[in-house]
Order: C-alpha cells, then sequence, then structure tokens
C-alpha cells in the first residue's frame, strides 16, 4: 500500500531531476524539494502502518 502510494510519482519526479541534470537550478530545486516532501511522506506513513500493525499482534498475542 505504501510503495504504491510514494513509487511512481515518487519515480517519475526523481528520474526528472536526474535526466534534465543541468537543467535550470530552480527546476531541480522544486523536483528535489517535491520529491523529499512525498519521500518523508511515506516513510511516516509506512512507519505509523507498522506501529498499528504491531499494535494489532501485541492485543492478539
Amino acid at each position: 500500500m505504501v510503495i504504491h502510494f510514494i513509487s511512481p510519482k515518487f519515480i517519475t519526479s526523481v528520474g526528472a531531476g536526474l535526466r534534465h541534470g543541468p537543467a535550470p537550478a530552480r527546476k531541480k530545486v522544486l523536483i528535489g524539494k517535491a520529491s523529499m516532501k512525498r519521500l518523508s511522506t511515506g516513510i511516516i506513513i509506512f512507519g505509523f502502518s507498522i506501529f498499528f500493525i504491531s499494535l494489532h499482534f501485541e492485543i492478539f498475542y
């Protein structure tokens, strides 16, 4: 779920950042900021899901 949430847009943004290497610096910074924000959101959601799953198992066992 989390991987599906981040991967397509994240990979395209990273690929765009890599492909347009000597692009205008401002555009590259914007792409980098967007991909970092998306990545941190995915990490936060991933951490919460792991936390809730572990709580779920602690209730059962």
